[in-house]
């Protein structure tokens, strides 16, 4: 993977949309329904809007393959 492809995943908190949807720590995020993302604001935008309550795929580079898992995305409190 080159520089500024994905976003590294440092943590899953347990129970969360992340978790329930098989997310890992040192995961690569590389993308949300084939659309790529480079930063924290690409995943937000991406995550949001009419994706909330509905699966998303989310593309990942784990162990050597790229992988998707699904994602139900959840409105977060203010």
């Amino acid at each position: 993977m080159g520089e500024g492809a994905g976003i590294e995943i440092l943590t899953v908190v347990a129970g969360s949309p992340a978790d329930r949807g098989g997310l890992r720590p040192e995961d690569l995020l590389l993308g949300v329904d084939g659309n790529g993302v480079t930063d924290v604001g690409d995943l937000q935008r991406l995550m949001t809007g009419d994706r909330i309550g509905r699966r998303v795929g989310v593309e990942v580079f784990r162990r050597g393959t790229v992988q998707t898992v699904a994602v139900v995305p959840v409105e977060l409190p203010d």
